[in-house]
């Protein structure tokens, strides 16, 4: 995305407070909206590069860079681009080793005046300032903060800073290897904001049935081929991909999403359609305004609108006509990828899911034996494969014909963590005994069959390892084959859009190594 920049016709400043260091009258100043993500990547950049040649800048300290206001109310600091969002601190006592996990503090700059230099030569000015008295907002009492940045007229000054603004906005989301970028848009002030930067996890270690990955994958390199872009261009076709991750909750849809953001490199942006102060304007905005070479996820997409189309929201400013239109890439940039994800396909509208605005449909099922497997070799790395087959066919002899999520298996391995491959083997039964257990717990609370999903069952994708104690789901018995009590198959896959590849399939967590 291009940096808005727009020269003011009036000055918002005081020229008493710069002229002890250069002669307004010769520059050009622009503002920058304060609460933009510009505001913060500005404010970050005269930390790390501004002199202090004619007064001594304040600067600002936050916990972490989604910590700190920016200064704007509800708005996110985008200051010191660190690769790492938390440092590890290892200390040793006599009895244990313990290893804890501290947020690092960020540095911005703060109020005052700031020179510094551009592409080696062009020398730019900033003012951080506030004006006016302290005002209520929805955050509080707040003083209107406000940044303006100065170059010479003679030189070409509005045409510098707009392209320092646009070379800190590619920065912010050019793609790392081993690492992808979590943006979430602010509907309120709308405006993309980086959340963090995050090391990646390979495809191999999302555990998927091979044909599943094998086939997704194979789409996506095919759709970002430079022969795949220049087909649609001939043909006159947006040239955008969108996927519906669909399925059991704990299946791993978000495990899946921020694997390939980082096999392929992309950011990865969070859309929230159901915000209040989301209309199709805004939505339009966020599509069009999205960071380049990103994958727009929106979760949750059955929360919308119903198959009659009307709104489930009741606030929603958002029409069912601007969600399509979004997703059609009218005046989208080119190349984005889209990912819809939903637990409950058959609550979508047949428009929102039809061939050519959704093109290829990826199943998430309840683990396969294929995917018991996988998940114990993950688990304990150097057991026998002949252990992680008995561990399979125990977990399916114990379920007797029923369903488990890949969460509740992932709960079972955090668990099992101190025990070696042997004894994970030996207690496989503790799976069916976990959802035994649960559902007795839950039948007289509210009268529901022993076999329904439990109620708190564990979210999308890492839901189990962050909390472990909501993973367990216990499902009827399933008549499809590939799931626990059947062979390898299971694996759904829906094409639609002509000669491109995709599956489908079910996911699961399952990355280290066990208690070996």
């Amino acid at each position: 995305m291009s940096s808005p920049i727009v020269a003011m016709s009036h000055a918002p400043f005081r020229a008493s407070d710069v002229s002890h260091a250069f002669d307004p009258s010769v520059m050009v100043h622009v503002e920058i909206e304060a609460g933009a993500s510009l505001y913060a990547m500005v404010l970050a950049h005269l930390h790390d590069h501004a002199h202090d040649e004619v007064s001594t800048p304040s600067r600002r300290i936050a916990d972490s860079p989604s910590a700190a206001k920016g200064g704007a109310c509800c708005a996110g600091d985008e200051s010191n681009d660190s690769d790492d969002d938390d440092e590890c601190a290892t200390s040793e006592s006599s009895s244990a080793k313990t290893t804890t996990v501290r947020r690092p503090t960020s540095l911005s700059a703060g109020l005052g005046l700031f020179s510094f230099e551009y592409a080696g030569a062009a020398k730019l000015w900033a003012l951080h300032q506030t004006i006016g008295s302290p005002v209520g907002s929805q955050c509080g009492v707040e003083l209107y903060t406000n940044l303006v940045l100065f170059a010479e007229r003679a030189a070409n000054g509005l045409e510098v800073i707009q392209s320092f603004c646009d070379q800190l906005l590619r920065d912010s989301e050019m793609t790392r290897p081993g690492m992808f970028t979590i943006f979430k848009f602010n509907a309120r002030q709308s405006t993309w904001r980086r959340e963090a930067r995050t090391a990646s996890r390979p495809v191999e270690s999302v555990v998927l049935p091979a044909e599943t990955k094998r086939a997704l994958v194979a789409d996506m390199v095919d759709f970002l081929a430079p022969r795949t872009q220049r087909w649609y261009r001939k043909h006159g076709i947006p040239y955008r991909r969108s996927y519906l991750f669909h399925g059991t909750p704990g299946a791993g849809k978000t495990s899946l999403i921020q694997a390939l953001a980082g096999e392929f490199e992309r950011n990865l942006c969070y859309l929230n359609p159901s915000h209040p102060d989301m209309t199709d304007d805004a939505l339009k905005h966020a599509v069009e305004r999205a960071p380049v070479s990103s994958l727009i996820v929106l979760e949750d997409i059955d929360a919308l609108f119903s198959k009659q189309r009307e709104a489930k929201v009741a606030q929603s400013k958002l029409t069912f006509s601007g969600l399509l239109n979004a997703l059609d890439g009218v005046g989208s940039s080119s190349g984005q990828v889209f990912i819809l994800t939903t637990n409950f396909k058959e609550k979508l509208d047949d428009a929102l899911i039809r061939p050519g605005r959704v093109d290829l449909h990826v199943a998430f099922t309840d683990a396969t034996r294929e995917q018991m497997v996988t998940l114990f070799a993950q688990f304990y790395k150097r057991a026998p494969a002949a252990l992680a087959d008995a561990f399979a066919d125990a977990v399916v002899a114990s379920l007797g014909g029923r369903d488990v999520s890949m969460a509740s298996l992932q709960h079972f391995f955090v668990a099992s963590r101190k025990r070696t491959a042997e004894e994970a083997v030996a207690h496989a039964a503790d799976v069916a005994a976990e959802l035994e257990r649960r559902s007795a717990e839950r039948a007289p609370a509210d009268g529901k069959d022993a076999g329904a999903p439990a109620d708190g069952a564990a979210g999308e994708g890492d839901g189990a390892a962050v909390e472990p104690e909501a993973a367990a789901t216990a499902k009827p018995k399933s008549k499809t084959k590939g799931r626990a009590g059947g062979g390898n198959g299971g694996v759904h896959v829906h094409i639609y859009g002509g000669a491109r590849c995709g599956g489908a399939g079910s996911d699961g967590e399952g990355d280290g190594e066990g208690g070996e």
